[in-house]
């Protein structure tokens, strides 16, 4: 990526891709460690691009966090063609939760992870808020949930300003509610 111009979520989730694609392994493992507080150092060279405020801690997590996703991601989950606002991290949560389960059986899964879900709820800090996000995001991976990142990026990243509340109310929304088919990752 050029150093001269500040890039899109959108423009650095297609570069991802495009690693994953041409199976650029050394630079997908120094974003992943982009999740890690102790490796992180080793993303920053290709998240520099990115942003001019990365020196902000918040925002350096937030695209540590969605950098580190991205590269775990691809190129089977990650679902960087949906609009921000097609499905939220409630919506990945309840997925994650309640599995392949239905009825009272899912009911009861969705309970048992609610207390995890109500702690990220309740995270006022972008940066530890990341901290739980990216742990979480490796869960889904694992499982083959898709994550939509750019609705993650755009959340994470207006976490702390005027949008919180907003922000989790939709993805309790999601979460406790009954997601629309069209509003879920296929």
């Amino acid at each position: 990526m050029s150093e001269t111009k500040e890039y899109s979520i959108a423009q650095f989730l297609q570069w991802v891709t495009e690693l994953a694609q041409r199976d650029d392994r050394g630079t997908l493992a120094e974003l992943r460690c982009g999740l890690s507080k102790t490796m992180q150092y080793r993303a920053w060279e290709h998240l520099i691009p990115c942003s001019k405020e990365l020196s902000n801690p918040s925002v350096r997590a937030v695209w540590c966090t969605v950098g580190g996703l991205a590269a775990i991601l691809v190129p089977k989950n990650l679902d960087s063609n949906q609009p921000w606002w097609k499905y939220n991290f409630g919506t990945t949560m309840r997925i994650l939760a309640k599995g392949k389960e239905t009825g009272e059986v899912g009911e009861k899964a969705l309970k048992s992870f609610e207390p995890r879900f109500r702690r990220i709820l309740s995270c006022s800090d972008t940066v530890l808020l990341c901290e739980m996000v990216a742990s979480i995001g490796k869960v889904a991976e694992n499982k083959g949930i898709k994550i939509n990142l750019r609705g993650l990026f755009w959340d994470l990243s207006h976490w702390e300003g005027d949008s919180h509340d907003d922000i989790r109310f939709r993805w309790s929304q999601q979460y406790f509610g009954c997601p629309n088919s069209d509003e879920t990752p296929e």
